[in-house]
């Protein structure tokens, strides 16, 4: 019976994604998931014991990245933490190939686990809310910094980063961020070297930023239903619950869950759970292409 109904929830699982390619008029043979999307679950890594933020704050130098659908690829990339009443703004800048600065800026919203264990979730908009980990740092040399989201039982988005504050960093420096995902079951193998050679990254591509539209709103809108919540007297533990009921929503179109629970979720305007249609498609793309590239017993 347990078979029976695996099978018939991976034949209704095709069934929509055939659906919304029809319905979007899109060629599956052009769909891939993103390069992050893989079988597995999320590393139990959390925040660095006794977090310094206040250290932690400046410039640090991208040296190792897992590649990401979610931004666009280039070199050079610098990483400037600033402080905010409500959490960290992180602005990252890469040169592209054209020479381009490619600025992005999250908001990564600060929390407490249990009220007492704090942690960081990065907000932007069209992305899910993830966990932003400082999982190992000594904050002069060198940080390790770790995110995942568990889509649902046995498929995550993870992504990793190896960050310095010298731009041409020692090795042993790297090998710190290296071991300690290794020695904590990441597979480092997904890491990516960041270029950042002195004749490549000069500063003159800084002055070269795309128009503003180009590079979209970086998550403000995120930010500011955020900041919001918090004028209106809710808990930014309410904020987050939000996007858990959103990603209930998700399950149950993807695995046939009975109900989703909301009770705990306010029902007017914005607070309502939802998943926009974005993110379903990209969902249902990601788990129907991973499938059909992995042997499944069911």
């Amino acid at each position: 019976m347990y078979r029976l109904k695996m099978s018939l929830r991976i034949v209704l699982l095709f069934a929509v994604v055939a659906a919304v390619i029809a319905a979007a008029a899109v060629d599956p043979t052009n769909l891939s998931p993103p390069s992050v999307a893989d079988m597995g679950w999320c590393a139990d890594l959390s925040m660095v014991k006794d977090f310094d933020v206040d250290k932690f704050l400046g410039t640090w130098y991208q040296q190792m990245e897992v590649p990401s659908p979610f931004s666009e690829e280039g070199q050079c990339t610098e990483i400037t933490f600033a402080k905010t009443d409500a959490g960290l703004n992180l602005t990252s800048e890469s040169r592209s190939a054209d020479d381009m600065n490619i600025k992005q800026t999250f908001f990564l919203s600060a929390r407490t686990r249990n009220d007492t264990t704090p942690y960081y979730v990065m907000i932007k908009d069209n992305l899910p809310h993830v966990e932003y980990n400082v999982a190992a740092t000594d904050y002069v040399s060198y940080a390790c910094t770790y995110t995942c989201f568990q889509i649902v039982m046995g498929l995550r988005v993870e992504l990793f980063f190896i960050t310095t504050r010298d731009p041409n960093p020692p090795e042993n420096i790297l090998n710190k961020c290296n071991d300690y995902f290794y020695n904590n079951f990441v597979d480092t193998s997904k890491l990516v070297p960041v270029d950042h050679s002195t004749n490549l990254c000069d500063t003159q591509w800084k002055n070269n930023s795309r128009p503003a539209e180009e590079q979209g709103n970086a998550g403000l809108e995120e930010r500011e239903a955020f900041e919001d919540d918090i004028d209106r007297g809710l808990r930014s533990d309410d904020a987050f619950e939000r996007y858990e009921a959103e990603s209930k929503v998700v399950m149950t179109l993807l695995l046939g869950e009975s109900e989703v629970e909301t009770d705990h979720i306010h029902s007017s305007g914005s607070s309502q759970a939802r998943c926009s249609l974005h993110c379903i498609e990209w969902l249902l793309t990601s788990m129907a292409i991973i499938l059909l590239n992995t042997k499944i017993v069911v």
